[in-house]
């Protein structure tokens, strides 16, 4: 199967679909997505992915596209109830620009049925951060936040991401919510 543009080719028979008409006939409910869009996706797809429930992502944050790309699927995705966001990066390399990624025109963003987050390979970049952040602000029924810290991460840069939970706010739509961070 490949992947570009929109458009998916090989996939059932030679038959060819968008990528929104991929996840409508999908027959199930959870699915494994590397975006991988070069030109990346617009801030919201035109049809919603309704009978998408479970995401995994496996994501490039020193690409723009892909994390543009993953925003816009999670804002198509009305019904999401279980979201995985695996970070790919080097853990000193140049990460997309945040200025580029204006998380303030997320506003009208929602995750209403999203119960749980993972987010795997976490290194304390800032736009892991401000993810974390936007994800956990416009979840209203979450219910567990799973962290998994990069297997790179030395003591002392645990530590310091504790500190930085603790003394940074983590703005909260569902006040019950519980963040676990393990190594």
């Amino acid at each position: 199967m490949l992947m570009g543009r929109g458009r998916v080719k090989d996939f059932a028979g030679g038959n060819k679909f968008t990528f929104v008409e991929l996840f409508d006939c999908a027959p199930f409910t959870k699915v494994a997505v590397s975006v991988l869009y070069a030109g990346g996706m617009s801030h919201e797809l035109s049809t919603s992915l309704v009978q998408l429930k479970h995401l995994y992502v496996d994501l490039c944050l020193t690409k723009q596209d892909e994390i543009s790309s993953a925003l816009c699927l999670m804002r198509s995705s009305p019904n999401l109830k279980q979201l995985a966001l695996v970070m790919r990066n080097k853990l000193h390399a140049p990460q997309a620009s945040m200025n580029l990624i204006d998380f303030h025109d997320y506003s009208g963003f929602r995750l209403d049925h999203l119960r749980y987050l993972v987010m795997l390979n976490f290194s304390n970049l800032a736009i892991e951060f401000k993810l974390l952040k936007l994800i956990m602000a416009k979840s209203h029924v979450l219910k567990k936040v799973s962290i998994e810290l990069h297997r790179k991460i030395s003591v002392d840069e645990e530590l310091q991401i504790l500190r930085d939970f603790i003394r940074l706010p983590l703005p909260r739509a569902s006040p019950s919510a519980i963040l676990t961070i393990e190594r």
